[in-house]
């Protein structure tokens, strides 16, 4: 599979990216400690090094580089690891009425992807809302809002497709991806996650999560 890379330019760091990075540096130090010393430290070690950062590189990149840092000065590899795994049963709760749902519908594809796409709010990058009652808000959004895009086409590519790989995202958001892996079967699937622990980002683990 080819990898489309996007023009340097149009994914550099803008100003308004920073005031995001800096909460996510603070969001992971109270993750791992309660203790306000601690947080002050962290953000203000993260503060100096912002201003030396390289606004030509994108945003995720500098996100990257804050939470490498970040392992570094906390001795933690993952500090979203506990809230990950409240995302995933926070979704897997979720499911057997989603799939009720799937089942009344007379389009699954459809409100499948419909469904996936709304899985995205469960983002700890983004200023989202991820309790409970903020994705229950957005499945039922995602319900009556039109798609954007053509279903009609991705049936057309999938029909001629036997083999598909299948980027995950976040925790808790994998599990409605499975409604939607589940409707793309029996071609052969290959679902990629990151190789590390990123904010929420899913990982290996996260998958055996909801299998075992």
């Amino acid at each position: 599979m080819k990898r489309k890379t996007m023009p340097s330019t149009s994914m550099k760091t803008t100003l308004d990216c920073i005031p995001c990075l800096l909460r996510q540096a603070l969001d992971s130090a109270r993750m791992f400690s309660g203790d306000k010393a601690v947080h002050e430290r962290i953000l203000r070690n993260t503060l100096a090094w912002c201003r030396g950062m390289d606004m030509s590189k994108s945003a995720p990149e500098m996100g990257q580089r804050i939470h490498r840092r970040l392992k570094k000065l906390t001795g933690v590899s993952d500090p979203y690891r506990e809230a990950k795994r409240r995302q995933n049963r926070m979704a897997l709760r979720l499911l057997p009425e989603l799939r009720a749902e799937m089942r009344k519908s007379s389009d699954p594809l459809a409100l499948a992807v419909k469904l996936s796409i709304a899985g995205n709010i469960i983002d700890m990058g983004a200023a989202g809302d991820v309790t409970l009652q903020g994705v229950r808000k957005a499945l039922r959004q995602a319900l009556t809002e039109p798609l954007s895009g053509s279903v009609a086409g991705l049936r057309s590519a999938l029909k001629k497709s036997a083999d598909i790989l299948y980027l995950a995202d976040n925790a808790g958001e994998i599990v409605f991806d499975r409604l939607l892996l589940e409707q793309l079967a029996p071609r052969k699937l290959t679902v990629a996650v990151r190789g590390a622990p990123v904010l929420n980002d899913a990982v290996l683990a996260d998958i055996l999560f909801q299998v075992i």
